[in-house]
């Protein structure tokens, strides 16, 4: 239960996805009440590694340079220039 949120994010690292996962888990963290009665309980219960995974895969998206499964060219390649 500890390294699973991790895991996820490095299997499944996308910054958009991501982010979508982190945002549900923020909305049910703040709203837990409205969303149980409209027969939400069972995603209430494990909002908590919701918010870890969501977390998880927006850095490891970032890391990869991935959002929404297009690459991303956030910085420069280390090996820009020259020859490997």
């Amino acid at each position: 239960m500890v390294s699973f949120p991790f895991e996820f994010g490095v299997m499944f690292g996308d910054i958009g996805h991501g982010g979508m996962i982190l945002l549900g888990a923020i909305l049910l963290m703040l709203f837990p009440d409205q969303i149980t009665k409209i027969g939400g309980g069972g995603f209430v219960k494990i909002r908590y590694m919701l918010c870890l995974m969501g977390i998880f895969a927006t850095f490891m998206g970032f890391l990869y340079n991935d959002f929404m499964s297009i690459p991303l060219q956030l910085r420069e390649s280390c090996y820009h220039g020259r020859e490997v």
